[in-house]
Parts: C-alpha cells; structure tokens; sequence
C-alpha cells in the first residue's frame, strides 16, 4: 500500500500538534485447544500458549512505532472465556447428590470450633462464679480464659469475614480486604515485639500490686474520709490555740 507524501505530512502534523497516538493493539489468542478434564492441566496449557503467542508482542509493537512513527500507548491480549476452556473439568466437578462439597465441611468445621470456644467461655465463667469466694486467683484466671474463649468464638464465627452487611453479602468486608499492606503489618510487627514485653510487665506489676481486695479491716478505724480529715483539723486547731 502506497502513501502519498500529503497523507505522510498529516500524519505527522496529528502526531506532532494533536497528540495523536494509538490507544491500544490487541493480541487475540484462541484457548479452545487447551481443553482438557484436569484443571490443572488447564491451567497449565493456558499459560504455556499464552507465554508463547504473547512474548513479542511488546517488541512487535514498538516496530510498528518505529516504522510508522505512531505511539502505541497499550499492549494487550484477548483469549477465550475461561469459562469454555474449562467447561468439561467444572462440570466434572459437579458434586453428586447426597455428597457434601468441600465448602460445607469447612463451614461445618467453623461452626463446631465456634460452639466449643462457647461452650468453654461458659464453663470457664461457671468456673471463676465458683472459685471467686473460695480462691481468687484461679477465679482470675479462669475469667480471663473466659473472655479469651468469648472473643475466640466472635472471630470464629465471623471467619472468613471482619464484617457481615446486613443487605448484601457481597458487601461484607473480608480479612483479606481489611488488612493492611504489607509494609504496614512488617512495622506494626517490629514495633509490637519491641514494646509488647514491656506493656506486659507493666500490666503484671499493677495486677500484682492490687492482687487481693481491700476490706474494711485494712482502713483500722478509718471508716469514712471524714475521719481522715479529722486528725488534720485537731493538729490545726491546737496549732492556732497555742
């Protein structure tokens, strides 16, 4: 195909003066001959024929730059709807009636650690009433495995969501999607094993300081704050008479 050199100065005045460029080449691929009843044999296939029919398409391009003097500002690739590559291993995939998909057995497997982290919450708060006149110490811990066992069975039962919408469970927010990147969590981490141990002993000593209650017999005659200010009156009192 022969140019005439007035089309070749508007071609170059539009490139030049209105930015003209080539949004975008497309590379189309056919996956149909990858078909095949194992997934992962699929998927193999597909990114094999991929990496091979695509890995000069970018130099391709930048040819077609140079030899027209057009910028391409996009490269990219069309293929078959997986969903009729792997048309015959999904729907081998199908679960035959009265079987259970292995979806089920992992909610089933929630649901059951959920229930026993209740269950043991229970216990453990039956447990800390009973020993909280008998023995306090094990009453405190036992309450503390308590609300670890209750905080546990929320988180369970969530899993694998932060959050449930209440319209839409295509509007919960996951774990995945709550998370931080993953510089973030590499900071948060240093600086949690860097002040953790400290945030702990300063927690033990204040449990250790107030460890047992305080009764009346360790006030002595102290029975109000009036009495605490009577002392000071009398001293001041006998201070101005004198």
């Amino acid at each position: 195909m022969q140019f005439s050199a007035q089309e070749i100065i508007e071609t170059i005045r539009m490139v030049q003066m209105e930015n003209l460029d080539i949004r975008t080449i497309t590379l189309g691929i056919s996956l149909r001959d990858c078909a095949h009843p194992d997934l992962q044999v699929v998927a193999t296939k597909v990114y094999d024929k991929i990496c091979r029919a695509a890995s000069r398409l970018v130099p391709v391009g930048d040819e077609i730059e140079r030899d027209y003097g057009v910028p391409i500002i996009n490269k990219r690739i069309s293929v078959t709807p997986i969903a009729l590559v792997a048309e015959l291993p999904l729907a081998m995939m199908v679960v035959k009636p009265g079987s259970v998909e292995p979806r089920d057995f992992i909610s089933m497997s929630i649901e059951a650690a959920s229930a026993l982290c209740a269950a043991g919450a229970a216990v453990a708060l039956v447990a800390a009433a009973w020993l909280a006149a008998r023995q306090p110490p094990r009453a405190f811990g036992t309450t503390c495995v308590a609300i670890a066992l209750l905080f546990c069975t929320l988180f369970t039962d969530l899993f694998p969501h932060a959050m449930i919408s209440s319209m839409n469970d295509a509007f919960s927010l996951t774990l995945n999607e709550a998370s931080s990147s993953r510089y973030t969590l590499s900071v948060m981490t240093v600086v949690a094993v860097l002040l953790l141990p400290f945030v702990l002993l300063y927690q033990g000593w204040t449990y250790w300081v107030f460890r047992r209650r305080v009764s009346a017999e360790d006030f002595g005659a102290v029975r109000s704050p009036v009495d605490l200010l009577s002392p000071r009156e009398h001293g001041g009192g006998g201070t101005a008479g004198a």
